[in-house]
């Protein structure tokens, strides 16, 4: 999630390399990097030492405010549940056959629902302190934003979302990208398939046109879904469209 537009580039591994070496080179702590990519680390099951030739790595600059990252990834929920396979009807069947069918088809059904409806609650459960604490954080860092700080242009745009793809590249499961602020000076260029199975969420837009532009351009890019949302909306469905 990018809450607002930051400065970066990424770097592509060469043989050889580990973040120490990648760190060094650009003048940057092993701490400083390995925040930036989290994508390399234990948030996907990765070790930090094992780096792969042609990988991204995210190279932050001085201007970059880690407070304004948040990168995270939602607690793994309960096993699905195991559902009794419905049986196929009986082929010229008497009543009584048809009946006790029925009656099996009926119980059936019922106890698969009562299972899913168990497991959606216990999914829920395990889900909604995660939920609490991203909310806070995300709270927390709008809050951090500093009013003095360049106002976000297309270069500024640009490098933000090639860092958080470069990150959401990494990870497994449903990715969001979370824009809150610099959405109305439009996606700019995005290459083809550059947001697959990405799900994007501009948000805070005042712009229709702006919102227009952003929805045509990551759809032609293959995000998964697009989300558009003005000031009023962001403030009253934001939580709802990132649960989803």
């Amino acid at each position: 999630m990018i809450l607002q537009p930051s400065f970066g580039t990424t770097y592509a591994v060469q043989p050889g390399d580990s973040l120490d070496k990648i760190a060094q080179a650009h003048g940057l702590t092993l701490a400083a990097l390995e925040a930036a990519n989290p994508q390399l680390g234990p948030l996907s099951g990765r070790n930090w030492r094992l780096i792969h030739p042609q990988e991204r790595v995210l190279i932050p600059d001085g201007a970059v405010q880690e407070a304004l990252l948040l990168v995270t990834r939602a607690p793994d929920g309960p096993p699905p549940p195991m559902l009794i396979r419905i049986p196929p009807a009986p082929q010229n069947p008497t009543d009584f056959q048809r009946a006790q069918y029925n009656h099996k088809v009926s119980a059936d059904r019922a106890t698969n629902d009562a299972r899913v409806a168990a497991w959606r609650a216990e999914a829920q459960k395990s889900v909604q302190q995660w939920q609490e604490q991203v909310i806070d954080q995300l709270g927390k860092k709008a809050g951090s934003v500093d009013p003095a700080a360049p106002k976000p242009d297309r270069q500024m745009m640009a490098a933000s979302l090639a860092a958080g793809l470069t990150t959401l590249q990494g990870l497994n499961g449903r990715r969001i990208l979370l824009v809150l602020g610099g959405g109305e000076l439009g996606p700019g260029t995005l290459s083809q398939n550059s947001l697959q199975d990405v799900n994007l969420v501009i948000a805070n837009l005042a712009n229709t046109k702006a919102a227009a532009a952003w929805t045509a351009a990551a759809s032609g890019a293959g995000a998964a879904s697009v989300k558009a949302l003005d000031v009023a909306l962001t403030r009253l469905q934001l939580t709802e469209v990132v649960n989803r």
